[in-house]
C-alpha cells in the first residue's frame, strides 16, 4: 500500500512539474491569461486556431465529418481528420468561443505537456530518478520548436507507453496489450508521425531484445523468436485497425504528395555536424524551422551528464554501451545523412519543421541517460533535489528562449480580427440560410472560412488534391503550392459562377456593382450583395462535358465557360495597349535594370473601349520582385507567393487612357505573356438572365455531406455544382441512382432531362 502511495504521488508530481514550469515561462512572456501574447505562432496562427474552430462546428454544429464546404471548392474531411483533427484532446475546445480559441488551445497545450510528464514517468517508473528524466521529456526542445504543430503532442504522449509496450512483451510475449493499444492510438492521432514511431519501435525491439537476453542468441532462440513474433503481430494488428482512416488519407494525398527529389535522395549532409552540439544546449532554437535547420534534441543538460556517466560506469557492460552508442550514433547519422532522413519522413521531403523525428532521438538521450542514473549517492534527497532544480532551472530557460524566438502573435490581434468580422458572417447567415459563398478582400489567414465557419474559396493545408487548387487558379483566383487563395479577387464572372454571394471588403465601395447589404458594418468591414451569383448547384448545356480550361488563357477560360450557358458573346474582350520598358535592357522576356539609381518599369498605356472593368493577369516563369502601379497609384505587389493572379484594376469610362506600371523591385524582371481584358457589367447581367432561362435548381443543406434539392429544367443538359469532381458523391434523382460526371473540366454534373425533378447527393468516403 505505502509503494502504491508512493507511485501515485511521483505520477502527480510527474504531471504536475512539467505544467509548473510551462506555466511559470508563459507568466515571464505574458502568455495569456497572464498577458496579451498567445500560443498562436507559424502553422497554428495560420492553420490550426481556424481547424480547430472548424472542429467545434463539426461537434456542434450542421457539419460533419466526411465533408467539409470551408475549403477551396469543397473536399473530403475524413483524411483531413487523420492528418490534423484526430486528437481526442480537441474536445477541450469545444466550450470555447471562436476568438478565445487560443486559450483553449492554451490550456490543451498545458494538458498534454503534463501527460507527457506523466507518461514518460510510468516509462521510468524504475529509476529512482524518473521526475528528472520524465520532467525533461514533458519539456524536450522539439516541443516548443515545433510548438505550433500541436498535432504531434498525441505522439509525444504515447512514445513512453509504446516503447514500455515493447520490453513488456519482450518480458512475456503474451503481454502486448499495451502496445497494441498505445500503438493503435498513436497511429490514429496522427498516421504520419506514427510512421516513424514504427521503424524506430522495430529498432528499439532490436536494442532491447538483444540486451535482454545477454548477446545470447543462439541459446534463447525460442524466446526471442516467439518475443519477434508478439510483437510483429501486435504490429500489424494496430496498422489494420487504422485501415478505416490510413486508405482514405492516402487517397486524398496521392494527389498532392511530391516525390523526393534526386538531390534528397543522395547521400548528402544535411546540416555542418560541428553545429549539432548546440543541440544539447538550452536556446538551441531561435525561430529556425527551415530545413536548413538543425534536428532540435535538447532534453536538458543534466540527462545528458547522465549518458556520460553511465559511458563510464564499470558495472554496466562493454557490449551494452557499445550497443547503447551505435544506436543513438546511428539515428543522429540519420538526421544527417540526407536520404536517411527522407526515408524516415516517408520518402518525402518535409517543407520546413525538419528531422521531424528528432523526438525519438530525444527519448533515447533520455533513456540511455536514465540508465547512468543507478549509483548511489545520486539518490540521496539532496543530491536529487539538486539535480531535478538544476533540470528545472535549465529547462525553464530553454522553455522561455524558444517561446520568445517562436514569433508569438498578441492575443488581442486574433480575438480583435474575430470581433471585427464575425457578427458580419453571422448577420449575414442569419438573413440568408440558401447556400452560397462568401469572400473577402482581406484576411486573417488563408483559412478564414473554417476560422468563421463559412463556404468560402481559401484554404491552406497539407492535405487537398493539387487539381481543386489548379482549377481555381484557372479561374483566375491564386493558387501556389500547398494553397488557393481568393486574394482581392478576380473577374465578377468568377464571383458569379463559384456562387460568391457575398463580399466583404476593408473598403466601403466596390467596382463590381454589388449592392451594399444592410448589415452593421464595422468601421473597416463592408458586406456587399452579388445578385447575380449562381447558387451551388445550376443548370448548363451538354457543351460542359467537352469544356477544356487553360492554365495560361484565364480570360479565354471564363468565356469558354460562359458559352456553356446558352449565352454567345464573349464578356471579356482584350484591351488594347502599348509597352515601353523603362530604364530597362531588353534580352527576349528579361528586363535588366540600366541605371540602379532610377525607377525601372514596364509601361502599359490602355484606352477604354467602353465604360468596363480592367483586369491585368501577367504570366512568368517563377516568383519575382514587382509591384503594379495603376496611374502612378501604389496597387500591391505582383509575380509574389500570394499577390499574383487576374487582378482587377478599376472602373474606367470609354476613351479614358489607363496608365499601368510594372515597377521592378529587384535589378531584372522576365515577363512572358501580358493579357489585359475588359468587362462590362451590362454584358454580365445579360449571361445572368440567359443562365436562369436554363432552369432553377434549389438546393437544401441537411448536413455537409448531405444535399437535396428540386429542379425544373428546359432542356436536356447537366445539374452542375461548383463543386470539385470526385466518385465519392452518390447521386440520387427521382429515385434513381445517377452515375455523376466530370463537366466544366473539373466539377460534379448529373446528366438531367427537361422536366422537374428531385434529386439528393451523398458523400460517402472511399
Amino acid at each position: 500500500m505505502k509503494n502504491s502511495k508512493k507511485n501515485i504521488i511521483s505520477y502527480v508530481l510527474a504531471f504536475i512539474l512539467p505544467i509548473i514550469i510551462f506555466a511559470f515561462s508563459a507568466i515571464i512572456i505574458g502568455i495569456y491569461p497572464f498577458g496579451n501574447m498567445s500560443v498562436l505562432c507559424n502553422d497554428a496562427d495560420s492553420q490550426f486556431a481556424a481547424f480547430y474552430s472548424y472542429f467545434r462546428t463539426v461537434i456542434t454544429g450542421p457539419n460533419d465529418f466526411f465533408y467539409t464546404f470551408s475549403k477551396n471548392l469543397g473536399g473530403d474531411f475524413l483524411s483531413f481528420c487523420s492528418y490534423y483533427l484526430q486528437n481526442p484532446f480537441l474536445l477541450i475546445l469545444v466550450p470555447f468561443s471562436t476568438k478565445n480559441i487560443p486559450l483553449g488551445m492554451f490550456i490543451m497545450y498545458t494538458v498534454q505537456i503534463g501527460l507527457m510528464g506523466l507518461t514518460a514517468s510510468i516509462f521510468f517508473k524504475e529509476n529512482p530518478g524518473k521526475l528528472i528524466f520524465s520532467t525533461s521529456y514533458a519539456l524536450m526542445g522539439m516541443v516548443f520548436a515545433y510548438f505550433s504543430l500541436s498535432i504531434y503532442f498525441c505522439s509525444f504522449i504515447l512514445l513512453p507507453l509504446i516503447m514500455l509496450g515493447i520490453k513488456k512483451i519482450i518480458n512475456n510475449f503474451r503481454d502486448f496489450y499495451l502496445y497494441v493499444v498505445t500503438l493503435t492510438l498513436a497511429i490514429f492521432c496522427n498516421y504520419y508521425l506514427s510512421y516513424m514511431i514504427c521503424i524506430f519501435s522495430a529498432l528499439f525491439f532490436i536494442y532491447e531484445i538483444t540486451l535482454a537476453n545477454n548477446y545470447k542468441i543462439k541459446e534463447n532462440i525460442k524466446s526471442i523468436l516467439e518475443s519477434f513474433i508478439s510483437f510483429a503481430v501486435a504490429s500489424i494488428v494496430s496498422v489494420i485497425i487504422n485501415l478505416i482512416t490510413i486508405i482514405p488519407t492516402i487517397k486524398a494525398l496521392s494527389g498532392y504528395k511530391d516525390a523526393p527529389s534526386s538531390l534528397k535522395m543522395s547521400i548528402n549532409k544535411c546540416y555542418p555536424l560541428k553545429g549539432l552540439i548546440r543541440q544539447f544546449l538550452p536556446g538551441a532554437f531561435r525561430g529556425n524551422l527551415g530545413n536548413d535547420s538543425l534536428p532540435y534534441i535538447y532534453v536538458g543538460i543534466i540527462p545528458v551528464l547522465f549518458i556520460a556517466i553511465y559511458l563510464f560506469n564499470k558495472k554496466i557492460s562493454i557490449k551494452e554501451k557499445i550497443s547503447s552508442i551505435i544506436f543513438l550514433s546511428f539515428m543522429l547519422i540519420c538526421t544527417y545523412i540526407n536520404v536517411l532522413d527522407v526515408v524516415w519522413h516517408g520518402f518525402n521531403e518535409p517543407e520546413g519543421f525538419a528531422h521531424r523525428f528528432a523526438f525519438l532521438i530525444s527519448f533515447l538521450i533520455l533513456y540511455i541517460g536514465s540508465k547512468g542514473y543507478v549509483d548511489e549517492p545520486f539518490n540521496k534527497k539532496p543530491v536529487f533535489i539538486g539535480l531535478l532544480a538544476i533540470c528545472c532551472l535549465d529547462l525553464c530557460l530553454n522553455t522561455v528562449i524558444s517561446l520568445k524566438s517562436s514569433g508569438l502573435t498578441e492575443y488581442s490581434e486574433f480575438s480583435g480580427y474575430v470581433e471585427r468580422v464575425e457578427p458580419l458572417i453571422d448577420e449575414i447567415k442569419n438573413r440568408d440560410n440558401s447556400l452560397y459563398r462568401i469572400e473577402k478582400d482581406f484576411d486573417y489567414s488563408m483559412n478564414d472560412a473554417m476560422l468563421l465557419n463559412y463556404k468560402g474559396l481559401s484554404h491552406y493545408s497539407s492535405c487537398e488534391d493539387d487539381s481543386v487548387r489548379k482549377y481555381i487558379a484557372k479561374m483566375g483566383l491564386r493558387a501556389h503550392e500547398r494553397y488557393a487563395f481568393y486574394n482581392q479577387g478576380a473577374t465578377v464572372f468568377t464571383d458569379c459562377f463559384l456562387g460568391v454571394k457575398y463580399f466583404i471588403s476593408r473598403f466601403d465601395t466596390n467596382i463590381k456593382g454589388y449592392s451594399d447589404f444592410a448589415v452593421n458594418n464595422n468601421e473597416d468591414a463592408y458586406a456587399f450583395k452579388n445578385d447575380m451569383a449562381l447558387p451551388l448547384a445550376f443548370v448548363v448545356n451538354t457543351d460542359a462535358k467537352d469544356v477544356e480550361l487553360s492554365d495560361k488563357y484565364l480570360f479565354d477560360n471564363q468565356n469558354k465557360l460562359i458559352k456553356c450557358f446558352d449565352y454567345s458573346k464573349d464578356i471579356y474582350t482584350p484591351a488594347k495597349f502599348t509597352m515601353n520598358p523603362v530604364n530597362l535592357s531588353v534580352d527576349g522576356d528579361t528586363y535588366t535594370k540600366i541605371d540602379e539609381n532610377e525607377d525601372a518599369y514596364l509601361e502599359y498605356e490602355i484606352t477604354m473601349s467602353g465604360d468596363n472593368n480592367l483586369y491585368l493577369y501577367l504570366t512568368a516563369p517563377e516568383i519575382q520582385g514587382a509591384r503594379i502601379l495603376i496611374n502612378d497609384f501604389d496597387s500591391d505587389n505582383y509575380f509574389s507567393d500570394i499577390r499574383w493572379n487576374i487582378k482587377p484594376l478599376g472602373a474606367f469610362k470609354t476613351g479614358e487612357d489607363v496608365n499601368i506600371k510594372v515597377l521592378l523591385t529587384g535589378d531584372s524582371l522576365v515577363v512572358n505573356d501580358s493579357f489585359f481584358y475588359e468587362e462590362n457589367l451590362n454584358d454580365i447581367a445579360k449571361w445572368h438572365d440567359t443562365a436562369m432561362s436554363l432552369g432553377t435548381v434549389n438546393l437544401v443543406e441537411i448536413k455537409s455531406s448531405h444535399l437535396t434539392g428540386d429542379a425544373s429544367i428546359k432542356k436536356e443538359g447537366y445539374i452542375a455544382f461548383s463543386i470539385p469532381y470526385d466518385d465519392s458523391w452518390k447521386c440520387i434523382v427521382d429515385g434513381q441512382i445517377i452515375k455523376p460526371e466530370k463537366i466544366l473540366d473539373g466539377l460534379l454534373g448529373i446528366p438531367i432531362s427537361k422536366g422537374n425533378h428531385k434529386f439528393e447527393i451523398k458523400y460517402s468516403p472511399w
